[in-house]
């Protein structure tokens, strides 16, 4: 008995201890409150009764098992999909672990001991229970799957749309991650025609899609501004504010909140482009400077870590080709700096960028990339004596705080 669980241990180790850290994580950051904020827990009341554009996918989910949640129910549903997301994640990284070339399984573990840590990746999908950004990133989880099957990859497109129709930034978010893993396979892999259809088609689905519902979402509106006040002030036994709801109008009736000196009129047909400067400039007007830099040093300090290791595999090739795949990697980072211009939740934006370079990281090591695998022997060899050092480094990532975040 004794030696029948021993081997079933054995076989889910890695998973079994990822989800364990990552689990005790999401509960240290969401007690002692297990609940959604109001503004996010709108989305899960709004629904494609109300209109055919972004955003809505999730709410229309939700209704399908409950037409009027309460809070309380909203964020039981949200711990479910909490809890599955990162039980999917720690499948995904296990799987990274054991497929691993013995010369860099330490090397590995080390990769997955940063990954499942810090503020920069996990934890903030339970920092910010129920935030939409969840469920775009099992949309990027599985297409990265279908990528690496012949048939499934052609879901992949599909995909794109799916994490569009949940989220506009979706764009800039996960989009990035599924856009660089397909180039990579198609660059790569022995049959590259299929795999580069794959990506052309999941590129322009992704651009077409989110240039049609940022511009013309809410010309599908099916109702005014009072009705969806109507529809949302009194749902699940809680009263929700203007503030949310004046939100909500923003998105799917193109009504900007008053106080940011955007009128209706400069929103009604004014291109994507134009759009964006409108949004950048309200949001720049009122940012945290100290928030901002704080943000900016702790995670550009990581990202810095990953362009070491990209551009150290630059060095370990010959091939233009590949070293063009890792310079794409590094200047993945920069949808950070086009998602600040439109949201003010930077976090957001970092968490995404960071979570794509681990991915990537991740990648290398299941397609078992020469330039990778050497870059990662020598950095194996690098820190071989100084243990301490990267105890220490790993200390302060993993505990560190950005100034303005909080549980």
């Amino acid at each position: 008995m004794k030696t029948k669980a021993a081997k079933i241990f054995s076989s889910i180790k890695y998973e079994l201890c990822i989800f364990i850290v990552l689990a005790v994580q999401a509960i240290y950051k969401l007690y002692p409150d297990f609940s959604v904020g109001e503004y996010t827990r709108l989305y899960y009341l709004i629904d494609y009764s109300m209109g055919k554009t972004s955003r809505l996918l999730v709410g229309s989910i939700v209704k399908l098992f409950n037409p009027d949640p309460t809070p309380e129910w909203i964020a039981g549903f949200c711990m479910i999909v909490l809890g599955f997301t990162l039980l999917l994640s720690a499948v995904g990284i296990g799987k990274v672990i054991k497929c691993s070339d013995s010369e860099i399984k330490v090397q590995t573990l080390v990769l997955a001991l940063f990954a499942v840590t810090g503020m920069f990746t996990f934890s903030n999908f339970s920092v910010y229970l129920g935030i939409l950004d969840i469920w775009m990133f099992v949309v990027a989880f599985v297409a990265l799957l279908c990528l690496g099957n012949k048939y499934l990859q052609w879901l992949v497109p599909v995909l794109c749309a799916v994490g569009v129709f949940i989220h506009n930034g979706f764009a800039i978010t996960y989009f990035p991650l599924i856009a660089l893993a397909a180039f990579y396979l198609a660059i790569t892999k022995e049959k590259k025609i299929a795999t580069s259809l794959v990506f052309i088609i999941s590129c322009a689905v992704a651009v077409v899609a989110t240039l049609w519902v940022s511009v013309k979402g809410a010309g599908t509106a099916a109702m005014t501004y009072e009705q969806l006040v109507e529809a949302l002030r009194f749902r699940g036994g809680y009263t929700y504010t203007d503030f949310g709801i004046d939100n909500i109008a923003f998105y799917l009736l193109d009504i900007p909140p008053e106080g940011t000196g955007v009128t209706p009129e400069m929103v009604a047909g004014a291109s994507a482009l134009e759009r964006m400067k409108l949004m950048a400039g309200v949001n720049l007007a009122d940012i945290s400077l100290t928030h901002t830099i704080s943000l900016s040093i702790f995670g550009g300090a990581i990202i810095a870590a990953f362009w070491a290791v990209w551009v150290m595999c630059m060095k370990n090739t010959e091939s233009k080709v590949r070293r063009f795949v890792y310079l794409c990697f590094m200047l993945s980072v920069f949808t950070i700096p086009l998602g600040m211009l439109v949201a003010q939740d930077f976090i957001r934006w970092f968490q995404s960028a960071i979570i794509t370079q681990f991915a990537m990281a991740m990648l290398m090591v299941v397609t078992k990339d020469e330039p990778f695998k050497k870059t990662a022997q020598q950095l194996g060899a690098y820190f071989k004596d100084k243990t301490v050092l990267l105890a220490i480094i790993f200390i302060v990532y993993a505990t560190m705080q950005p100034y303005g975040l909080s549980a």
